[in-house]
C-alpha cells in the first residue's frame, strides 16, 4: 500500500536502517591445525554509529553519532526529518 502511495505520488517513502563501524575486533569462527593454540586478544576500540534514510528518489538523510542508538536517538532524528521535510529542507 506504502508503497503504491509512493508511485502516485501521494506520500514520499523512505526506508531507514543503522549501522555501526567499530574499532573492535570481531573473529565468530577461525581456522586451526589440531594441536595448535589460537589466541586473538579482545580490544574495545571506537565506533560510529549511523541512522541513515533514503528515498524512492535516491534523496539520503543520515545522522552519526558517538552514542548508542535507541529509540530516543530515533524519534530525535524522525521529529528534526519531519520539520525539516516539512519547511521544504
Amino acid at each position: 500500500m506504502l508503497e503504491e502511495q509512493s508511485t502516485a505520488g501521494t506520500i514520499d517513502l523512505y526506508y531507514g536502517d543503522e549501522s555501526q563501524v567499530s574499532e573492535t575486533g570481531y573473529v565468530p569462527y577461525g581456522w586451526q591445525f589440531e594441536d595448535e593454540e589460537v589466541f586473538i586478544e579482545v580490544a574495545k576500540g571506537k565506533s560510529l554509529n549511523c541512522l541513515g534514510m533514503i528515498s524512492r528518489k535516491s534523496e539520503l538523510i543520515f545522522k552519526t553519532t558517538d552514542q548508542s542508538i535507541n529509540a530516543d536517538f530515533i524519534r530525535t532524528q524522525l521529529d528534526e526529518f519531519g520539520v525539516a521535510h516539512n519547511n521544504g529542507h
